[in-house]
């Protein structure tokens, strides 16, 4: 029996391959979108085709057989060739058509995507880019696990298990009015910065990570004066309010360039890392591919600068 192989057959075969890597079918539908249901037809169906079942479920999740053992290398094989043949034709046509949506964080996204973006046209102008911006880190991760987005930008947390694609990392500063006189210090110290009138970033879901860390240096008997999510507000309170904050690096060198602030180092480094988190590298678009290509490369000339 001669088996056909066609786009349907690639589609099949790759959630095979990640309901066995996943171990079952609820991770798996969730990673790529679909349902359970819709998951274990196509792999029922997958299995009439051929002839023979591939997989077993077991108290562990489901799991190959003798036979899966025996044929899924193969198909791990298959697809990498059909990956090569792919990105030949798109190469042939270059890289011509193509869409990509990206989620961000309003400031990262103002901050590092028009250099990335310019960058990334001038090589493949036919590529359609959509940029969603949006303050809550649990709704990004959600957009991104649920395929709505392909790629999203943003800051590392410890519990994120997504590939992850570093491109810049920089520590948090004291933003300060320039008539402050915690102006006349080369360093501030974080409990200092607690007895000013202090503004700090608080997203949906709360402080984030590093925020909290700053929280935990006054052992949580200072509390920060205001609290909000829209890095304007910091900017005019900090300049024209007296207020003091704390804030990443480049958002403070930006906001030195518009605004009569300056920026101090703080006696306790906390860093943040910013990237790009897709679910999985090795199951991405070519278009997603080929931008992740350029985010390395423009990682490099980011550092160099």
């Amino acid at each position: 029996m001669m088996i056909e192989v066609n786009y349907m057959d690639i589609t099949k075969y790759e959630v095979l391959l990640k309901v066995v890597d996943r171990g079952g079918l609820s991770q798996s539908a969730e990673d790529l979108g679909y349902t359970r249901s819709a998951l274990s037809k196509m792999i029922a169906s997958m299995e009439k085709e051929i002839g023979f079942p591939l997989v077993k479920r077991t108290r562990k999740g489901i799991v190959l057989n003798k036979e899966g053992e025996r044929v899924v290398p193969l198909i791990r094989e298959l697809l990498k060739v059909n990956t090569i043949l792919e990105e030949e034709y798109l190469m042939i046509r270059g890289m011509s058509q193509g869409k990509l949506r990206i989620g961000s964080f309003p400031t990262m996204a103002y901050l590092l995507m028009p250099d990335i973006l310019k960058g990334f046209n001038e090589i493949h102008p036919g590529i359609q880019i959509e940029v969603v911006e949006e303050h809550s880190l649990h709704q990004l991760e959600t957009w991104l696990k649920q395929g709505i987005i392909d790629v999203a930008l943003f800051s590392r947390e410890s519990y994120h298990e997504f590939d992850w694609i570093p491109f810049m990392e920089e520590p948090y500063v004291a933003l300060i009015p320039k008539a402050c006189t915690l102006a006349e210090k080369e360093v501030i110290s974080v409990e200092e910065m607690f007895d000013h009138k202090l503004i700090l970033f608080k997203t949906q879901e709360g402080y984030d990570q590093d925020m909290m860390k700053f929280q935990e240096i006054t052992a949580g008997t200072k509390e920060a004066d205001y609290n909000t999510n829209s890095i304007y507000l910091v900017q005019k309170m900090v300049a024209y309010d007296n207020c003091v904050s704390i804030i990443p690096l480049s958002v403070a060198e930006d906001t030195a360039k518009w605004f009569p602030v300056e920026f101090r180092k703080l006696n306790t480094e906390v860093k943040r890392t910013i990237g790009f988190a897709v679910k999985h590298k090795e199951n991405v678009s070519l278009t997603l591919r080929e931008f992740l290509r350029y985010v390395k490369k423009a990682r490099q000339m980011y550092i160099g600068k």
